[in-house]
């Protein structure tokens, strides 16, 4: 009987750790969550584009500590071009400051870890009015999906929420374009990318409901209760 019972009680505990879970979203990706002052590092790139010769994505060749803080940069001395862990800054077309007279657009890239589809979400916001403003654009391997220009401050600008199709290690780019000038061009950005059909990463995990939890807990207290009142 006492082996009935140990048996059924595991059988139980069995059902609840196999019976209905929901699976969290977990992001495949977060900008700030994931940055890194090393290029590749959780799949994200950074650089620019000079789209004034090609529209080809270039690595920002300067990384480390300087004036702005910690983060990327085309060179920190001569162009505005810079990304860094919650903002990005391009470079205008016209030279201020004593900057070289060239158009950079700063840009974020991730490289996609699945095939099937993503959904991207978050927002670029400018983070003083007081400049030419910007336009910011989502390219999916080489295609624009999404472009908004950050002209006021209205909280819905620069808002984005998208599902779009990708295919293994296809670039998906968060660029940030100048307008005229560099000035107070600073623009912050966040984003996170999820799985958006059936497909999940290899290491995605379902997490039980917390009722599930409950129900375990309880099992695991009455299998404990049970195993002290046969060794009295």
């Amino acid at each position: 009987m006492k082996q009935t019972t140990f048996i059924l009680g595991s059988g139980v505990l069995l059902l609840l750790l196999l019976g209905p879970a929901s699976a969290l979203a977990i992001p495949l990706a977060d900008s700030a969550a994931d940055f890194s002052l090393t290029q590749g590092q959780n799949n994200w790139e950074y650089g620019y584009i000079a789209p004034e010769t090609s529209m080809a994505f270039l690595p920002m060749p300067c990384s480390g500590d300087f004036w702005f803080g910690s983060g990327y940069a085309v060179h920190p001395d001569l162009y505005w071009t810079i990304v860094t862990k919650n903002w990005a800054h391009p470079h205008g077309p016209q030279a201020s400051r004593g900057s070289e007279a060239v158009e950079h657009w700063a840009v974020r890239r991730w490289l996609s870890e699945i095939d099937g589809s993503v959904q991207l979400t978050g927002d670029f916001h400018p983070g003083d009015i007081r400049g030419d403003n910007v336009t910011a654009s989502i390219w999916v391997d080489g295609l624009q999906v999404w472009s908004e220009d950050l002209a006021g401050v209205q909280p819905d600008v620069g808002v984005f929420d998208l599902v779009v199709p990708v295919s293994l290690g296809a670039p998906i780019d968060f660029a940030i374009a100048p307008n005229d000038t560099s000035n107070y061009d600073t623009t912050y950005f966040s984003t996170q990318v999820f799985a958006a059909d059936t497909e999940r990463p290899d290491d995605f995990q379902a997490i039980p409901e917390p009722a599930t939890l409950a129900l375990l807990g309880a099992g695991l207290a009455g299998l404990a209760l049970r195993k002290r009142r046969n060794r009295t």
